[in-house]
């Protein structure tokens, strides 16, 4: 079944929106939950027990005022002033408590509150209302006791209703307890899934973005060189088809590289053939008229004729020489063998250019830093400045400069000199095989300077024409 790359990421995405958005809404109604019990708790309950305590207390008060009147036989109107005041007072508290009986919303109404708190009110009131305080009138200490026995009734009740609206409370509190654990351990298992959650829309994004990486290498490969670089298809996603088609790319380029090198060695082939024709007709037709001459001069035999077979034997191994050098450029740029990679010490190389070069009259400044070590060909590495060094003393140069910079993962050798320089016109082909400015250059030297480079992977660029300035890029690792 195919799945496209959107579709895994928003999977990846709705599963970790999903489960913190549970997170959060889940938490949030408990907030309001908590809170709803909270204010229950403040507003009724906890009110309750208050009030039933204090009522209690009143009770308690208005028993000792009674109390007090049989042990110490205080003034009949002055008990009957106090008794009066604790009357009101106990009233007050029964009336307040009804009061809060009556507005408790329907949510708190559960059988507790209708079994063991509501019934117990009524008795208190019915207790209370069965007990007649007449003002003014003197109480005997018959009338007293009668008061006590129910008054005390009505203590019982009241502390009934004190014990009731207290367990009330514990139950409530402990109630809330265990149901605040219970969503703790709801929340943390939430949290949990939403961090597993999160961890598995992770995976998902980042396993559907491997083959970005996978195909972001295979591309650079590819542009270094590489051009076997394939790209495994794992997938089939737009990814999947971006490796396929990435594959297909590569193999039509491969393929057409290919034709392109062949068509560019029969076409290397066909130049260098016109060009040794070229190099060689003017030397072998020097050596030929100088050997018809050698000829005739050794028929006569004269000490004149044999001197000057000497000279036209010197020039003869003068034309051969230049045809053997002729003949070496045309064989390198022909064979293009493969570079011997090591690590070359680079103040090695300029030591060596400094001995090589003595005798053609340019003076070599260098600025290397200490151990820089590149990866190249030593050979080639000695026959590329070779070259340059000698193309800058027969170009009229005195001075050349060679400054060495390291790099992140190169090193770049720059080399100018104090020559004249060249047109703009002669630098854009100055790497062109066969193009020269000299009479008798082959235009070998600089194509193959270039080419070595490429073969040890790196580079060379001509930065600036007047003064010549070559800049050379060497991999170090």
């Amino acid at each position: 079944m195919k799945i496209s790359l959107f579709t895994k990421l928003s999977a990846a995405y709705l599963i970790v929106f999903t489960l913190f958005s549970g997170v959060g809404f889940y938490s949030t109604y408990v907030y309001h939950l908590t809170t709803a019990q909270f204010r229950a708790v403040n507003r009724f309950h906890l009110k309750l027990t208050i009030y039933a305590y204090d009522l209690e207390s009143r009770q308690s008060a208005l028993l000792q005022v009674i109390r007090s009147g049989l042990s110490e036989g205080r003034s009949s109107l002055l008990l009957s002033r106090w008794l009066n005041i604790m009357v009101a007072r106990r009233e007050a508290g029964i009336r307040r408590i009804e009061k809060l009986c009556r507005n408790v919303p329907e949510e708190w109404q559960d059988d507790y509150f209708e079994v063991r708190i509501i019934p117990v009110v009524r008795d208190i009131r019915l207790a209370v209302d069965a007990i007649e305080y007449e003002k003014g009138r003197r109480l005997r200490d018959s009338d007293l006791r009668d008061l006590e026995d129910k008054e005390k009734k009505v203590m019982r009740l009241v502390h009934k209703l004190a014990l009731a609206s207290r367990n009330r409370l514990r139950r409530v509190a402990s109630r809330l307890e265990d149901k605040e654990e219970r969503q703790l351990r709801i929340h943390l298992a939430l949290l949990i899934m939403a961090l597993a959650g999160g961890i598995a829309g992770a995976w998902i994004a980042r396993r559907s973005l491997v083959p970005l990486q996978t195909l972001t290498e295979g591309a650079r490969r590819f542009r270094q060189g590489e051009l076997d670089t394939r790209i495994p298809v794992e997938s089939r996603d737009e990814l999947g088809e971006l490796a396929m088609e990435f594959n297909d790319m590569a193999q039509a380029i491969k393929e057409r590289e290919e034709r392109l090198i062949k068509s560019e060695r029969l076409a290397t082939a066909g130049k260098l053939a016109a060009g040794i024709a070229h190099e060689i007709r003017n030397p072998l037709a020097a050596i030929s008229f100088q050997v018809q001459l050698l000829q005739e001069l050794l028929e006569t035999g004269d000490e004149e004729d044999l001197r000057q077979a000497k000279d036209t034997l010197v020039r003869l191994q003068s034309e051969i020489d230049r045809l053997e050098e002729t003949s070496t450029q045309y064989l390198d740029f022909a064979r293009q063998p493969l570079p011997k990679i090591e690590n070359v010490e680079l103040i090695e190389i300029i030591e060596e250019m400094t001995l090589a070069t003595q005798g053609m009259g340019i003076e070599l400044q260098a600025e290397i830093p200490e151990s820089c070590t590149v990866i190249a060909d030593r050979d080639m590495f000695h026959r590329i400045m070779l070259n340059i060094i000698k193309n800058s003393a027969e170009a009229g140069a005195s001075v050349g400069k060679i400054r060495v910079e390291k790099e992140s993962d190169a090193v770049i050798l720059t080399y100018s000199d104090n020559g004249p320089g060249m047109s703009e016109e002669v630098a854009e082909r100055i790497f062109e095989p066969f193009f020269s400015t000299k009479k008798q250059g082959t235009g070998l030297g600089l194509a193959l300077v270039r080419r070595m480079m490429m073969d040890m992977g790196g580079n060379v660029t001509l930065e600036s024409a007047r003064p010549p300035e070559f800049r050379f890029v060497f991999r170090t690792g």
